[in-house]
């Protein structure tokens, strides 16, 4: 089943400077659960966290039915500050995964399975930690739901940087090139329609993908909401972004045409090498040039004209990481697996 995207413009677009007080209450029918799953070692890794669902669960109240669960797994002393944060919120529930460490599974797939076992309503959205949904991308992410069973929205950076300016353009790319879009950090689904259905293996790494590739298996309704966005807050960490070009070169291993791609550009450019230095640097000069051209083209498109117009200019820098890591990504895969959360996880997706 292909991935459908919504684009019409009466979808509501976040805009940073619009005040949450502008989006009015509603009713919503089957109710929505927001699951964030935690495993940090470092309080720093949640900076602003507190404050921002604060502010955001001061007007969820204008949806009538919600609840908002944190499963984490974290050492017991950033638990207890976790579970300070939250302790008067009486729709806010922090728990302790049942199930973790089992070997060659995934944490997260682990604590959201169990999140959305324990969850009461229908829908359901997903998020990594460093997500900050505004209260208008909730109400339109629930305006949609209905028509889907599994769904994803846009990303924005709230703070501009030249790491994330890299990542929003492999946002771009992929979503200009790959039908299923790029995923990142949230997941938006019918809860009632995943137990129906039985939830998936948790013994892969890429935990988004794989949730989708259930929903899809069965023939259920899969959606892309180009212009609803969900502000992220990215830590800049040169060692977090080069761990994740490792990762997401081993996430790549699902998508056999794309590893592929990667994996022959480092050979061909040897090759052109070893015939010539003015044809290797030919090659490199070409390949450049066409992933600029399509980065330009996939920020026109998925932009949303949140970004500066020179972003696209940062699409090599996004590109050029995964010719190398993806030949790591191979030997680790042949070796057994990639290290993710304490685990070593072989299976991508």
């Amino acid at each position: 089943m292909t991935l459908t995207p919504i684009t019409s413009e009466a979808e509501l677009l976040f805009q940073p400077d619009q005040p949450e007080d502008s989006v009015h209450s509603f009713s919503f029918i089957g109710g929505l659960s927001l699951v964030i799953p935690l495993r940090v070692i470092d309080l720093s890794c949640l900076s602003g966290f507190k404050d921002h669902y604060d502010t955001l669960l001061r007007h969820m109240d204008q949806i009538q039915d919600w609840e908002f669960t944190i499963v984490d797994a974290s050492p017991d002393g950033i638990f207890a500050i976790i579970d300070d944060w939250f302790v008067h919120q009486k729709r806010v529930f922090h728990i302790r995964p049942a199930i973790q460490d089992i070997p060659g599974h995934n944490n997260k797939l682990l604590s959201l399975m169990e999140a959305l076992s324990r969850a009461q309503y229908r829908y359901a959205l997903l998020l990594d930690h460093d997500m900050r949904p505004s209260f208008q991308s909730l109400c339109a992410i629930v305006s949609r739901l209905p028509a889907y069973d599994c769904a994803r929205c846009m990303i924005h950076y709230q703070a501009l940087s030249v790491i994330g300016l890299v990542n929003v353009n492999g946002i771009f790319l992929i979503n200009l090139l790959c039908r299923d879009k790029q995923f990142w950090g949230h997941l938006i689904l019918n809860r009632e329609t995943l137990l129906a259905l039985g939830f998936p293996p948790t013994c892969t790494l890429f935990d988004e993908l794989t949730i989708t590739r259930h929903f899809q298996k069965h023939g259920k309704r899969v959606g892309y909401f180009p212009t609803i966005i969900i502000p992220m807050a990215y830590r800049d960490s040169l060692s977090r972004f080069f761990e994740q070009r490792l990762r997401y070169a081993y996430e790549n291993l699902a998508y056999p045409g794309r590893f592929s791609l990667f994996l022959s550009i480092l050979p061909l450019l040897l090759a052109c090498a070893f015939i010539s230095p003015w044809l290797s640097l030919a090659f490199f000069g070409g390949i450049t040039c066409i992933v600029l051209g399509l980065g330009y083209v996939g920020q026109k498109r998925y932009g949303n004209g949140l970004y500066p117009p020179f972003a696209f200019l940062c699409a090599p820098l996004w590109f050029w990481p995964y010719p190398f890591t993806s030949w790591i990504a191979l030997a680790l895969y042949l070796k057994g697996g990639v290290q993710f959360g304490g685990q070593t996880i072989r299976r991508p997706a």
